[in-house]
């Protein structure tokens, strides 16, 4: 007997904050925050990228150059992702949590790895500083 497959196609899913959500439910912190995490320099809680963007905890730090451009994947932002884990693969550093509001992420819509954001408000050290 003959024996055939049938292929289907599926148009790849383009994502946005909604399917952001989708996928990490919990980062949801409310109707208007996202919860973010970025690895920064150990001794000084700078960026990895320019050295000159500082995170300092309880405040806001906002982008120079935010480019709300969804299809530019680097530059132009403030690059966090939405779990520690993904946010130590782009720098060993000492990781922080954050907070954003949904109108300041652009998301790329081939990668949720790491989100765009205009302003985050530093929370805390995701890690116990003594671990």
């Amino acid at each position: 007997a003959e024996k055939s497959v049938s292929i289907v196609h599926q148009p790849p899913v383009l994502h946005n904050i909604d399917t952001l959500l989708k996928c990490y439910p919990e980062n949801a912190l409310d109707c208007d925050y996202v919860l973010l995490f970025k690895s920064v320099c150990p001794r000084d809680n700078m960026d990895f990228r320019t050295g000159t963007i500082e995170y300092k905890i309880n405040e806001i730090v906002e982008c120079p150059d935010f480019d709300d451009d969804v299809n530019r994947w680097c530059g132009g932002g403030l690059h966090l992702s939405p779990t520690p884990e993904l946010a130590l693969s782009f720098n060993e550093g000492k990781v922080l949590k954050c907070k954003a509001r949904k109108s300041d992420i652009v998301v790329h819509p081939n990668d949720i790895q790491k989100v765009r954001c205009r302003k985050v408000f530093v929370i805390e050290s995701f890690y116990d500083e003594e671990q």
